[in-house]
């Protein structure tokens, strides 16, 4: 797999399974324990230019890995980029509401929301939507019916994240440990990058709970989530040598279209998706790459500013 070339884009229209058939079913199922937390699907769910890509800067020649985690972890990024606008455009960010509908008016686009128990709207030059496509097409009106079917094809996953908390330090076996045939893929300890060796008191593990497409309504079902909880808890206790970890307290996060699937032919879809229409530009990570990431996410939202620059 090495000697593929990963910029070849046939393998983004390629299922990666085919390509594991010949090195054996365990190496099959280590691939299905990894690709749902990171593409959103099984080997048979996602392209073969993820793997192809990853393998290349794990064990290829030229390997290296620029990755970096600070405390706060990603949301770290908007929290900074909310502070800013505030600072500079004082009273320019509305939060805690939900909008309901865009759509094109004169040269120009109208948006109508719901806050504070009533309904309000606006008015702009231009528009940037940074929803995930499945939301997008249920807002945004007058999308053309090419543009709307690329955006109905681009399948996101259903993933909810359980924190345990446990009654001691755990062992730390390295910033993410995947546990394979578990309730969970992974799982971190939530302050691994802010505690120090010697700290005393129990750890919180955060445990990724990748779901099945058609799992999605079940999360709205609170039975079902304790329930999800309570195995998560019971599997993590299992992962570790007998009495490693103790869970005393679970918390499940109900997040259910985190990832967009990274499936054959996505980038197809991503090109017509996030075209642009009129003064509404489109953003968003699962147009911003294959992978949902948060660099994806931004080099979708710095396409789309361009995007809106040019039109005005």
């Amino acid at each position: 797999m090495l000697a593929l070339d990963p910029d070849d884009e046939r393998h983004d229209d390629t299922a990666l399974a085919p390509l594991l058939a010949p090195y054996g079913d365990e190496v099959r199922r280590w691939w299905d324990a990894y690709c749902p937390s990171n593409w959103g699907g099984a080997s048979a769910d996602v392209a073969a230019s993820l793997a192809i890509d990853t393998l290349h800067r794990w064990a290829g020649p030229a390997r290296s890995d620029g990755r970096v985690t600070w405390p706060g972890g990603v949301g770290a990024l908007a929290r900074r980029l909310a502070a800013d606008v505030a600072a500079t455009h004082p009273g320019g960010i509305v939060t805690g509401a939900t909008v309901l509908s865009l759509s094109r008016t004169g040269a120009g686009v109208e948006v109508t929301y719901f806050d504070d128990e009533r309904i309000s709207g606006i008015r702009a030059k231009a528009a940037i939507v940074a929803l995930p496509k499945f939301v997008t097409t249920r807002i945004v009106a007058g999308l053309p019916a090419d543009q709307r079917g690329a955006m109905e094809r681009i399948r996101h996953a259903p993933y909810c994240v359980v924190n345990v908390r446990c009654d001691r330090p755990v062992p730390r076996l390295g910033f993410d440990t995947w546990c394979p045939g578990r309730r969970f893929t992974d799982c971190i300890v939530a302050d691994w990058v802010g505690k120090r060796p010697g700290d005393i008191g129990g750890d919180v593990l955060t445990c990724y709970v990748p779901l099945a497409e058609d799992e999605r309504e079940a999360l709205l079902d609170d039975d079902h989530c304790r329930a999800l909880a309570a195995a998560v808890a019971d599997d993590l206790r299992a992962a570790w040598p007998e009495g490693a970890i103790t869970p005393v307290e679970a918390h499940l996060y109900r997040r259910g279209h985190a990832i967009h699937c990274s499936a054959p032919g996505l980038k197809t879809h991503q090109l017509l998706a996030r075209r642009p229409l009129g003064p509404i530009a489109f953003a968003h990570g699962d147009v911003g790459s294959l992978v949902a990431s948060s660099s994806g996410a931004i080099r979708a939202a710095r396409r789309a500013v361009d995007e809106v620059a040019a039109f005005l």
